[in-house]
């Protein structure tokens, strides 16, 4: 799963560099939480983008697990001034499956990163799955 804190540019313009940071620091922490929880693994991956890498035997919780960090990020209610989705933070993610011809992985990596960006076109805050 690739997942991107929603109009993270403009938290960052209007909040300022420390409170970006601060914020980021959070949800990455939330999503640590989470993969220790489900024997899974998060990273940031640059800038507001972070990955989640869920084990084949994990992978029919994935939807259930971005789920449970957008409840928990909901409950946090880490005000977002700037953005256009609501009072508070939110993310998009794009979730795919691992496929045959996924062997190096940069493939699965494209469309699930592909996959984020359907979510952000349909409005953030939500994940949609690869097709």
């Amino acid at each position: 799963a690739m997942l991107d804190i929603d109009y993270f540019k403009a938290y960052n313009d209007q909040l300022g560099h420390p409170a970006g940071d601060q914020c980021l620091k959070q949800f990455g922490e939330l999503l640590a939480s989470h993969a220790v929880a489900s024997g899974i693994q998060a990273a940031r991956m640059g800038g507001e983008e972070f990955a989640m890498i869920f084990s084949n035997d994990a992978a029919q919780t994935a939807q259930f697990t971005l789920e449970a960090v957008a409840r928990d990020l909901a409950a946090r209610a880490i005000a977002h001034p700037a953005s256009s989705v609501g009072a508070c933070l939110t993310f998009s993610a794009g979730l795919a499956r691992r496929t045959i011809e996924d062997a190096d992985g940069e493939a699965l990596m494209r469309r699930a990163d592909a996959a984020l960006y359907r979510a952000k076109e349909q409005g953030r805050n939500r994940c949609v799955l690869a097709s």
